[in-house]
């Protein structure tokens, strides 16, 4: 019988990046990257898993942004042309690389890997990703939720519950068209929790949510099991606390397994490196310089001199690190239940992008890991949060502290001098979407169209995404442009509305441009 479990908890996200009037756009690329490098690398794992009959359990948290992108025909599209690209590329590679032995072994792992990316995602699931998911569901193995619609940064909106509730009805919404029924569980974006959210996902039937560990820490009163045990909000919802231990291992720069000399480096790519009369094919069409996917080093040491990647020796550690992780935690439960009336239970979420993206092996060390949780040891058993209140209804009732999970765990990467002036011109907007949606006029079929998709625009506005880029000065002007846009665009269409005349083909380019959510409803912002 074991003697606490470790919950393995993936939000998978990626800002709304569709820019189908502009193909080719550096920034269209994040999805594509994204895709290949993580998502798709994840859910081959998934599949041999499942293949092999390894009765793994994850909790898997998938944005609506993301998930409509997933199925978005353009972006299926140019997931095709990009694999398709990467193979090419790839063959390349083994003729520039022939006469190094260790750079032509690197490329022909690289030109493997991602012929069998396109095989699986393009041939065996038609470039699907949403059908190649709901299998692994089905069979149990990952419980899936949602988050806020766009990722709006709920604390920011606090001031306008109208706001806070539209961002978590649409995303219900969507989850329930696309994959039936309600998600036991939410992620609130940034982890940002604010007393009184648990309030609106009660409403909605959502059984549990995940904070930091100082909203636990300043909990009133005291959290008898702290970050090992859930507590109740007095809403009723449950309240799953994010395990520093279970996680600095893995995503801290300075300690953690990413950094290993022998993983692959990240910083280092073909695509600022080759000629451009080489690598121009595969970069995007405004010229910008980015990364292929190709990249040939390992981390090596701190410095610029790095040494050849070896895969091998990569997937080596990677196996040696996941039995770390995992002893790591067996300790911690065998010290635990000497003194708690209960199984602790270990919470480790991660951004789903950390494996693949950022951390190459992160899948391998991902999947190894679960392999030896299930067969090699007894003590750690793999659950999710809904899994543990099955066995545990019973737990503490709190007053949680308000949080996120960004630096010194406040919400001063989304709210400070770079980036707050956004609030005053949100509040704004969500009085306005609450007008519109309150108003008892006649509606017709173009005004119906405007104001569904002022409320697309506006909770694009909210994402959480463009004031953590303004945030950073490399992706500052971004995150500032796309805020501009969106809200010039809400506040265009409310001007018509209010008028009674519109520029129905400026409706339909956005319509087209920003397109989705296809069945909302502006009445979710009453």
């Amino acid at each position: 019988m074991s003697l606490g479990y470790l919950s393995l908890v993936l939000h998978a996200h990626l800002p709304f990046v569709r820019h189908a009037d502009r193909p080719g756009v550096h920034r269209d690329d994040w999805f594509l990257e994204a895709l290949v490098e993580c998502y798709v690398p994840l859910l081959q794992s998934w599949h041999r898993l499942i293949k092999d009959d390894v009765p793994f359990r994850l909790t898997l948290s998938v944005s609506p942004t993301l998930l409509s992108m997933f199925m978005d025909p353009f972006l299926k599209r140019r997931a095709r042309e990009h694999l398709d690209g990467l193979v090419e590329l790839g063959d390349k590679e083994l003729v520039r690389t022939a006469q190094c032995a260790d750079l032509h072994a690197v490329a022909g792992m690289y030109r493997e890997r991602f012929s069998a990316a396109r095989e699986f995602f393009i041939g065996e699931w038609q470039a699907d990703a949403v059908a190649c998911i709901e299998p692994i569901v089905e069979e149990g193995r990952i419980e899936l939720i949602t988050t806020a619609a766009t990722h709006g940064f709920l604390p920011g909106l606090k001031m306008n519950p109208n706001a806070v509730r539209g961002q978590i009805m649409v995303a219900l919404d969507l989850y329930e068209r696309v994959f039936g029924g309600r998600p036991e569980g939410f992620w609130l974006p940034e982890c940002g929790y604010y007393p009184e959210v648990e309030r609106e996902l009660e409403r909605e039937g959502i059984r549990y949510f995940f904070v930091d560990a100082q909203a636990i820490a300043n909990a009133r009163p005291h959290a008898k099991y702290g970050v090992h045990a859930p507590v109740y909000t007095r809403a009723g919802v449950a309240a799953f606390a994010r395990d520093p231990e279970a996680s600095e291992q893995v995503w801290s720069s300075l300690i953690g397994y990413p950094g290993d000399h022998d993983y692959r480096e990240y910083y280092r790519d073909i695509g600022y490196e080759l000629g451009l009369d080489y690598v121009g094919p595969y970069l995007p069409r405004d010229g910008a310089r980015k990364d292929t996917g190709y990249k040939y080093w390992r981390v090596t040491g701190p410095g610029e001199n790095k040494e050849v990647y070896v895969r091998e020796s990569a997937l080596g550690k990677a196996g040696l690190h996941s039995r770390h992780f995992l002893q790591k935690n067996i300790d911690r439960a065998c010290e635990l239940s000497q003194w708690m009336q209960r199984k602790p239970i270990f919470v480790a979420p991660f951004d789903a992008e950390l494996f693949g993206h950022w951390w190459f092996e992160g899948p391998e060390w991902l999947e190894y890991l679960m392999r030896q949780t299930v067969f090699d040891q007894e003590a750690v058993e793999l659950a999710t949060p809904s899994d543990y209140l099955d066995e545990y209804p019973t737990n503490q009732v709190v007053e949680l502290s308000p949080s996120t999970w960004g630096r010194d765990s406040d919400s001063t990467v989304w709210v400070s001098g770079r980036n707050d002036y956004i609030y005053r011109h949100l509040r704004w907007a969500a009085e306005k979407i609450k007008q519109l949606a309150n108003e008892r006029a006649p509606d017709n079929a173009i005004r119906r169209r405007a104001k569904a998709q002022a409320a697309r625009e506006l909770l694009l506005a909210q994402s959480s995404d463009w004031p953590f880029m303004m945030a950073d000065e490399n992706t500052a002007e971004y995150g500032q442009r796309r805020f501009r846009e969106h809200m010039l665009n809400f506040l265009g269409l409310y001007r018509q509305i209010q008028a009674g005349h519109y520029d129905e083909q400026w409706l339909s380019r956005l319509e087209a441009k920003d397109n989705l959510f296809p069945h909302i409803d502006s009445r979710y912002f009453a």
